[in-house]
């Protein structure tokens, strides 16, 4: 009976588990703020919401307007694409793709497909179209279902919240029910405690800051450059920041690519070398802020993250990189072979 009842709460509470856990996160962060306001006779409930409204008000609403405003750029970039597309046969426009053919780069890629690989220059230019007619299609569904997402992420947004008021107030009768109901010594309980909020801190803050910086410095030069639908190119750059080994060359690669087809060669090639650098300013910032702490090797980084972003939404580029590090402490934990002796 106990079993039914405890997989009947799970069952009910499945969809919300995604957003308690990053109010968790969010509380372990916050954490320090609360303890500072009630050193300064603030109750611990009235702490507490002053920061979930401050988060709520600083932090939620300005990303939620970006993400909308850059959604709503791109697909009207799309749609002015797709129009540019149809009629560049009609009215005289150029297409991408004829732009494209306009660099003796490209024409010499095409010359040499044609002689070693038997294929024709027309061919490879419709399969290309092809190629970014399905891509378009492809962005412009995946940009159409953010939207559609948009209700049920601020339900998601507004649980986090309100967790995250939750665990700052009962946090510590929180972590005295685990200490009294552990698998583990009390040793090994309090290292998986200290590991939770040392990942939360180090994964979290580190991608927050180092994909903040890395937008801010490509984001200056891109608008000094003249570069269009600027929130989606912001947008675009900070999301990809949290990628692992990936970095930001995608999103800042567009751009490049952008400059490249409209003409503008020297902006286009300041941008390549910017958007390599601001890549590096990630291996900077990461060590400055990691310290050691929940430093997960890159490979591990880069699995958890992709694997929880399918399993998890948005909320897995955090959440997977902490519970890997959490696993690599468990598993270290379990391989030891007696307590106080070295692991393996």
């Amino acid at each position: 009976m106990t079993a039914a009842i405890f997989g009947l709460f799970l069952y009910v509470s499945f969809p919300f588990l995604i957003p308690v856990t990053v109010g968790a996160v969010g509380a372990v962060l916050v954490m320090p703020a609360h303890r500072w306001l009630i050193e300064r006779k603030w109750r611990s409930e009235l702490a507490a919401a002053a920061l979930m409204v401050g988060l709520g008000i600083g932090l939620v609403l300005p990303a939620a307007a970006v993400s909308v405003a850059g959604v709503r750029a791109g697909l009207k970039q799309l749609r002015a694409l797709h129009a540019i597309h149809q009629q560049a046969d009609t009215a005289g426009y150029v297409s991408l793709t004829d732009r494209m053919l306009d660099f003796p780069a490209v024409r010499r890629l095409l010359n040499y497909l044609q002689e070693w690989f038997d294929l024709q220059p027309d061919e490879v230019v419709a399969n290309l179209q092809e190629l970014l007619t399905t891509a378009g299609m492809r962005a412009a569904d995946g940009l159409g279902d953010f939207l559609a997402s948009t209700p049920r992420a601020a339900v998601g947004t507004a649980i986090a919240l309100l967790s995250l008021f939750f665990f700052l107030v009962d946090g510590r009768k929180l972590a005295a029910f685990v200490r009294s109901h552990s698998f583990f010594e009390a040793e090994q309980t309090e290292r998986l405690i200290r590991s939770f909020g040392s990942m939360c801190r180090s994964v979290v803050m580190a991608t927050l800051v180092s994909g903040a910086a890395q937008t801010l410095l490509f984001t200056v030069f891109a608008a000094i450059a003249g570069t269009p639908n600027l929130a989606l190119a912001s947008m675009g750059v900070f999301i990809f920041s949290f990628v692992p080994l990936v970095g930001t060359l995608p999103a800042t690669l567009s751009v490049v690519a952008y400059h490249a087809f409209s003409g503008s060669t020297g902006w286009a090639v300041f941008l390549a070398i910017l958007a390599f650098g601001v890549t590096l300013l990630d291996n900077v910032i990461r060590p400055l802020i990691l310290k050691g702490a929940g430093n997960l090797h890159p490979l591990l980084a880069f699995v958890a993250a992709f694997g929880a972003v399918q399993t998890m939404g948005a909320a897995g580029v955090f959440l997977g990189p902490i519970l890997a590090g959490l696993f690599v402490v468990t598993l270290k934990i379990f391989l030891e072979r007696e307590p106080g002796s070295r692991a393996y």
